[in-house]
C-alpha cells in the first residue's frame, strides 16, 4: 500500500480488503497523511505494519510517537532520499522504496525478489527475470481508480485491488 494521503475512508477500505484477503503483514510505501488520524486506522488490524516515509510525510515525530504506542507498526526513517526497507519475508528478499527509480534498480539487480514502490499513485509491474517491481498505486485514488497490490509469499503471485 501507499500514498493514501490522508484518505480516512479509502484506507478503511483498503484494510478490511486486505483483512478479507487474508494478508499478513502490510507493506506501506509512504506518504500516509496525519499521524494521529491515519495510524489507528492501519492498527486497528492487529498485524505487523512496516512503513518507510514519502515525500510527504511531513509529521515525522508523529509518525515515530504513533510507532512508539504500537508495537505492531514499525517506522523505518531514515532520510528520504536513502530510506529504503530491505527484509525477508518468508524466503522472500524486498527492498521497498517510496521513489520508483530506486525500487526499479533495487529489481533490475536480480538480487532482491521483490521490490515495491509508491509516489506515482499509477499501478504498475514489471518482471525483471526473478525479480518483480511492483507499484501499488494509491490508496488516494486521484490518478486511477484506488488500489493496492498484494503479495503472496507462498506462490511469489500478485494481485492489484481496486477499492
Amino acid at each position: 500500500m501507499s500514498d493514501s494521503h490522508e484518505h480516512k475512508d479509502n484506507l478503511s477500505k483498503a484494510i478490511i480488503l486486505a483483512k478479507k484477503e487474508k494478508c499478513e503483514h502490510i507493506l506501506f510505501a509512504g506518504d500516509l497523511g496525519r499521524p494521529s488520524a491515519m495510524v489507528p486506522i492501519l492498527v486497528w488490524w492487529d498485524i505487523p505494519i512496516t512503513m518507510i516515509l514519502g515525500n510527504n510525510d511531513a509529521e515525522i515525530i508523529g509518525l515515530m510517537q504513533q510507532s512508539a504506542r504500537h508495537s505492531l507498526f514499525t517506522l523505518h526513517k531514515d532520510h528520504l532520499a536513502w530510506n529504503t526497507y530491505i527484509d525477508t519475508l518468508d524466503w522472500v528478499c524486498i527492498a521497498m522504496h517510496h521513489y520508483p527509480i530506486i525500487a526499479n534498480w533495487a529489481a533490475e539487480s536480480s538480487k532482491i525478489d521483490l521490490a515495491i514502490a509508491g509516489h506515482t499513485h499509477i499501478f504498475e509491474c514489471i518482471p525483471y527475470g526473478d525479480s518483480l517491481y511492483i507499484n501499488s498505486g494509491s490508496i488516494l485514488g486521484d490518478k486511477e481508480p484506488a488500489g493496492f497490490a498484494i503479495y503472496d509469499t507462498e506462490t511469489q503471485t500478485h494481485k492489484h485491488i481496486l477499492l
